[in-house]
């Protein structure tokens, strides 16, 4: 429970470290914006809390790969528009959807494309009230309910499959008269996502191809999945010495996670380097303190004469 706070922003990979984490409670705080992957690592999650909030943007994939999600409240927030974008990467299993009590002025075409968990709704609620004709209801009520059910479900069904064509998914083409296709993926669709932080996975999601045809294309097109920020040594020196104030024992990859924080993306080997130069004599004691293992070197006479067992794995 995370509710009746002041928090105000929901930073990346917040609760990356949290996979088995069911329900989050946000309500009541002072967030305005989702950014892409503030919800990444929450593969079980059930239900999501946002309401009474000021969130007035929902970035691109801020729901991306919430495989679990069954209930997402958003009532009570400041929203004004719901794209095609805002939902993107959602599996189709949330059911419940609350947006009441915002400002929402335009809904575009397909905002709504994962609608397939409300169509399992709609089948499960038809099958429990035929389940109780004659008993909790009467023969009658069932017989002028289900048919409205039914209609209900078509027209979701037919939003759903209309929606599920939509212009993120990648076409094949020909590419010659052998029987050759290949996907018609432009270096404008990658760099968009590249721009909002896609990973690999998260495109091969949206655009409905494996992750190993996203990577080719990336190097086809020149394009790079890691954030650089250009950054004078000077500046990325005065940073590491924030962040490693007295702590002597913090290391290059602690420091490049507080930098990403502060949204300054740099190689683990240009941390490395400016580390050495603002606390040499820590990296010294960093270096003194490790416990490197001692690799043995064994004669034998031909494959498995000897196993070696490490640890207490056995």
């Amino acid at each position: 429970y995370l509710s009746d706070n002041k928090i105000t922003k929901i930073e990346i990979r917040a609760f990356v470290n949290l996979p088995a984490l069911r329900y989050l409670y946000l309500f009541d705080n002072d967030i305005s914006e989702l950014e892409i992957g503030a919800f990444a690592n929450l593969p079980g999650l059930y239900g999501l809390y946002l309401s009474n909030n000021k969130i007035s943007e929902i970035e691109t994939g801020a729901f991306m790969n919430l495989a679990g999600l069954i209930t997402l409240d958003l009532d009570h927030n400041l929203l004004t528009k719901m794209t095609n974008r805002t939902f993107v990467g959602m599996t189709g299993n949330l059911r419940y959807l609350y947006l009441s009590n915002n400002k929402i002025s335009e809904i575009e075409t397909g905002a709504f494309m994962n609608l397939a968990g409300l169509i399992t709704l709609l089948q499960l609620l038809r099958r429990d009230i035929e389940r109780a004709s004659g008993g909790l209801i009467t023969n009658e009520e069932c017989a002028e309910f289900i048919p409205l059910l039914a209609d209900m479900e078509k027209e979701v069904s037919a939003r759903f499959e209309a929606c599920r064509s939509d212009h993120y998914r990648s076409e094949r083409v020909a590419v010659d008269g052998n029987g050759h296709f290949k996907f018609s993926i432009s270096k404008e669709q990658l760099e968009y996502l590249v721009k909002y932080g896609f990973t690999a996975p998260m495109m091969s999601d949206v655009l409905g191809i494996s992750e190993s045809t996203v990577r080719r294309r990336l190097r086809e097109f020149g394009l790079s999945l890691r954030k650089t920020t250009h950054i004078t040594d000077m500046e990325l020196d005065q940073s590491i010495t924030e962040v490693i104030g007295t702590n002597r024992h913090i290391g290059p990859n602690s420091i490049r996670v507080h930098l990403a924080q502060k949204k300054i993306f740099v190689s683990r080997e240009g941390v490395r380097t400016a580390c050495a130069r603002v606390d040499s004599d820590g990296c010294s004691l960093r270096s003194l303190e490790r416990k490197n293992i001692k690799r043995r070197t064994y004669k034998v006479a031909g494959p498995n004469s000897l196993w070696h067992l490490d640890g207490n794995h056995g």
